[in-house]
């Protein structure tokens, strides 16, 4: 069972779920009744003449669309740190030469003076994998449309 916010209606149907009924209830009313259903009650208006009480959209699983699952998307990135030195060189210094300075100050300078370069970003490892852990909770969901796939937020709740 999940809650929405009012006005995310459109997100559960994305789902695959189907507006069933209305009702008027407390939160608390609804989780003791449907804790364990695949239901999504979504907020509706407040009823003044009744405290806490809600006017609530509830939403079931339509029959025969499949059910969703949950991935882990971890995204990796490399960030470049780096250090910057002007060092005094004979004019007439060979490549070779250039190359063992370069070699010698890299071996040579604590990795405490590199500094960030917050230009540069270089995509990583990315990948998706399946999600083992039970209890986890899902902040995003995709929705198909006709052009490919689009990335919501669920609504919190």
């Amino acid at each position: 069972m999940q809650f929405f916010e009012f006005g995310t209606a459109p997100r559960a149907k994305d789902l695959g779920y189907a507006l069933v009924n209305t009702v008027i209830a407390t939160e608390k009313q609804l989780m003791e009744q449907h804790h364990a259903e695949d239901v999504i009650f979504v907020y509706g208006a407040a009823v003044q003449s009744m405290p806490n009480h809600f006017e609530f959209a509830r939403f079931e699983r339509v029959p025969g669309q499949a059910s969703t699952k949950l991935l882990q998307v971890r995204l990796s990135a490399h960030r470049r740190v780096e250090h910057l030195e002007v060092v005094r060189v004979p004019f007439d210094i060979s490549a070779a030469e250039v190359l063992d300075l370069v070699n010698l100050r890299f071996a040579a300078v604590d990795g405490t003076r590199y500094t960030d370069d917050p230009d540069y970003w270089q995509r990583s490892t990315c990948e998706a994998l399946p999600m083992d852990t039970p209890n986890a909770t899902a902040s995003l969901y995709v929705v198909r449309t006709a052009t490919g796939i689009r990335v919501d937020p669920l609504p919190a709740h």
